[in-house]
């Protein structure tokens, strides 16, 4: 039996009753396709008992979403603040071909870089390489430093968006993947956001790139504090300057 195999039988079936929220009418319409839905018992709550179509995963370390729909970006930028979120990862272009995968909630250069959505604006505060169109970027990743200006004060996040890993596809370069958490753990340890450790992912539907990525980037922390867990332990029997060192 392969890995696939077993997980699919080992999966317990999901039961209507445990997408109640999100089968209630006035919460059908934010569900960006209607068979991927919020599950009850993990979804994320907006502060206002709102819905969004969102959960956490991994014991609350990670965030996974759709991506907002033009009707829930509000409701998005509401989730980053409440949730203190610092790190976006967004895994997947706006339009793919001729299908629209997700809506910008930032604005562009030609913009002005400032957008508003309901009561939030999100203004565009800097690019990591300059400002180019998301189909120009080294073809695949770009850093963007979005501010949200709200009621209440000023918001600062930063969105890593890859568009190299085409909807039921694989990565066009799978050490991209690598690069993204390697890039997402570096920012995260930045004194501005190290105590602040939540990061959203959101592919379009929030399932089978975020999925993929949220496993990838967990393996790589479980790995890479074993390896200094078990080098501390070994260090206070032996030297172990060669390992600190490759």
């Amino acid at each position: 039996m392969s890995d696939f195999d077993y997980i699919q039988k080992n999966t317990p079936p999901e039961f209507p009753e445990k997408f109640k929220t999100a089968l209630l009418p006035e919460n059908i319409k934010k569900n960006r396709y209607s068979d991927v839905l919020a599950n009850d018992d993990t979804r994320v709550k907006l502060n206002n008992n709102g819905y969004i179509n969102a959960n956490y995963i991994f014991q609350g370390r990670m965030i996974a979403s759709q991506a907002p729909t033009i009707e829930t970006i509000p409701d998005f930028l509401q989730m980053i603040i409440e949730q203190q979120v610092p790190i976006v990862i967004m895994l997947t272009k706006c339009k793919e071909k001729t299908r629209i995968k997700a809506t910008p909630y930032w604005g562009y250069k030609s913009e002005g870089g400032k957008k508003v959505f309901g009561n939030y604006t999100v203004n565009r505060i800097d690019t990591l390489y300059d400002d180019v169109e998301e189909d120009k970027f080294m073809e695949d990743i770009q850093i963007r430093y979005l501010q949200i200006i709200y009621e209440d004060g000023v918001y600062s996040f930063i969105q890593i968006h890859y568009m190299g890993w085409p909807d039921f596809g694989v990565p066009l370069n799978p050490k991209d993947a690598l690069d993204i958490v390697y890039i997402q753990y570096i920012i995260g340890t930045t004194s501005k956001f190290s105590n602040r450790n939540l990061v959203c992912v959101h592919c379009s539907a929030g399932v089978g790139r975020t999925g993929v990525y949220c496993l990838l980037s967990r393996i790589v922390e479980m790995v890479t504090y074993e390896i200094l867990e078990k080098s501390e332990t070994y260090s206070k029997q032996r030297c172990l300057f060669f390992c600190f060192n490759i």
